[in-house]
């Protein structure tokens, strides 16, 4: 598909040195650039500006930047993004990767850094978009042996309401009762409802499980 527009870039750091710093360089291709310095900042924009790549720091405020990433995927979940860090350490670096998220250390060098920037946006056309379908049925679902609620689902993976607390791994697994179906899944996102349950997005990993056992019961589940 044509790419009708530029693609959209915010930048979510609050010191202003490294954010003066990633814009420069972002500045030197066709790209759509907003800043912001804040979490709070971060989720007025998403409501009103089409975001395809999201860059932090490692902290923002008093957030982790990992952290302000899948709160916004919880209304943006194929948003790509990128950490800019002083220092990342190897358990940053895998962290962020099972997220799907790239960490790049300072000083930034402008030709590797645009190559990262285009790599992960072209990954947004590479993912394959299953379309989601409302669950209204009463199906029994545990998230890591916490009680869920199913929101919906998709051949790719599903939207949960978690009542036992928050979801603290990126590694999970999905369990319901009827059909019975134990599967292996990652966490993409999550975020905390106003009444303090957990509202998160789950990907079934389709290369280790029966993924034809998932699909049947999307098929059949309403």
């Amino acid at each position: 598909m044509k790419q009708q527009r530029p693609y959209h870039v915010l930048v979510a750091e609050d010191h202003p040195l490294t954010r003066h710093e990633i814009i420069s360089v972002l500045q030197l291709r066709d790209y759509s650039v907003l800043s912001v310095s804040s979490p709070v900042e971060v989720a007025q924009t998403l409501k009103r500006w089409p975001v395809d790549l999201l860059i932090t720091g490692t902290r923002i405020r008093s957030w982790y930047g990992l952290q302000v990433i899948l709160t916004s995927r919880a209304t943006q979940p194929e948003l790509a993004a990128i950490i800019v860090s002083d220092s990342a350490s190897r358990n940053e670096q895998l962290d962020a990767g099972r997220h799907h998220v790239a960490v790049v250390g300072r000083p930034i060098l402008p030709d590797e850094f645009l190559a990262l920037v285009a790599e992960r946006l072209a990954s947004i056309q590479r993912r394959q978009r299953w379309p989601r379908k409302p669950v209204t049925d009463d199906v029994g679902v545990w998230i890591s042996g916490q009680p869920a609620q199913l929101l919906d689902v998709s051949y790719g993976g599903c939207r949960v309401r978690v009542t036992g607390g928050p979801v603290l791994t990126s590694a999970v697994r999905v369990s319901l009762t009827a059909p019975r179906l134990d599967l292996d899944a990652a966490l993409i996102w999550s975020s905390m409802s106003a009444d303090g349950a957990c509202v998160a997005g789950v990907s079934v990993e389709q290369d280790r499980e029966p993924l034809g056992s998932w699909r049947h019961f999307v098929d059949l589940v309403h």
